[in-house]
This record gives C-alpha cells, sequence and structure tokens, in this order.
C-alpha cells in the first residue's frame, strides 16, 4: 500500500500491508516500512481507499473539501461564545 496523505512522515512510500483493525477511529491498515517498524494508517491516508470524487475533480487545486467546509461551518457558532 502507498501512504498518500500529503503531511504524513512516511508521504509517498509504500509499505507492507501486514493487517487491518478497526477502533473508535475508524478502519486502519497496519503497514510494514523499511525499517521493519509497524504502522497504523487510515485507511483514508492510502491508496487502498477510493478517492473522493471531490479531490479527483479538482485535480488538487482545492484547498478544502464541500464536506469539511460544511463542518467548519457548523463549529463557528460555538467558537462565537
Amino acid at each position: 500500500m502507498r501512504v498518500c496523505h500529503p503531511f504524513h512522515p512516511l508521504a509517498g512510500q509504500e509499505l507492507r500491508r501486514v493487517g487491518e483493525r478497526t477502533n473508535m477511529a475508524g478502519r486502519r491498515l497496519l503497514g510494514l516500512d523499511a525499517a521493519d517498524a509497524v504502522w497504523s494508517i487510515p485507511v483514508e491516508w492510502t491508496d487502498v481507499a477510493p478517492r473522493d470524487p471531490e479531490y479527483e475533480i479538482s485535480a488538487g487545486r482545492a484547498y478544502f473539501l464541500f464536506d469539511d467546509l460544511l463542518g467548519l461551518l457548523a463549529l463557528i457558532p460555538a467558537v462565537r461564545r
């Protein structure tokens, strides 16, 4: 599996997939790096998960996804208090 999240320390690297687990944070993949260290990575941060169509259409030009902006909008009233 390849780590796709641009801010992850292993971004762009291939890991050998050695397992999978689900916890309160969601589905995570276990990958083994070149130093035989095991990393637990959200499936959305790898090439295993299907790409978000909004991200694909924007071809990397969008700074935010629509659902993320809606979530931010919902937080604004709480911050103003």
